[in-house]
């Protein structure tokens, strides 16, 4: 069974991540508000799959700290980035920091899961358009 550890600072988007992952069969949901908060969880519950949020706190891009935090405890862990910035610097630099994947929050909801399913099988995820932008 895979974990997810969903670290967003709207109870909104974590209900919604909550709901679209137990209708996928995915029930070991972690949830945190904060990156504090988020590297706490990840250290104690070990959970397969880590999806952050850059901007957290005041208008920063605090996700990107949790992010080479997460990989220098454990360079194999899994990390799918949502978040609403688009900028291809950005992107770039999340996945610089060590994410697996980036997705947008306007993204469909199969594209989640297809984003998930991908990262935690080894694999890179970015969409097709992202892709474009970086490159």
């Amino acid at each position: 069974m895979t974990s997810v550890l969903v670290v967003d600072d709207h109870p909104m988007v974590i209900q919604g991540c909550r709901r679209l992952l137990a209708d996928a069969g995915i029930t070991s949901v972690l949830e945190a508000g904060d990156v504090a908060a988020g590297y706490e969880l990840f250290c104690c519950q070990r959970p397969d799959v880590v999806i952050v949020d850059l901007a957290m706190g005041a208008d920063s891009l605090e996700g990107l700290s949790l992010i080479e935090r997460i990989k220098s405890h454990n360079p194999q862990t899994r990390i799918l980035v949502l978040s609403m910035h688009r900028d291809p610097i950005i992107v770039a630099r999340a996945l610089e920091a060590g994410a697996s994947g980036y997705i947008l929050k306007d993204t469909a909801t199969e594209d989640l899961l297809n984003a998930i399913r991908t990262i935690r099988e080894g694999n890179s995820y970015l969409s097709q358009k992202l892709a474009l932008e970086v490159a």
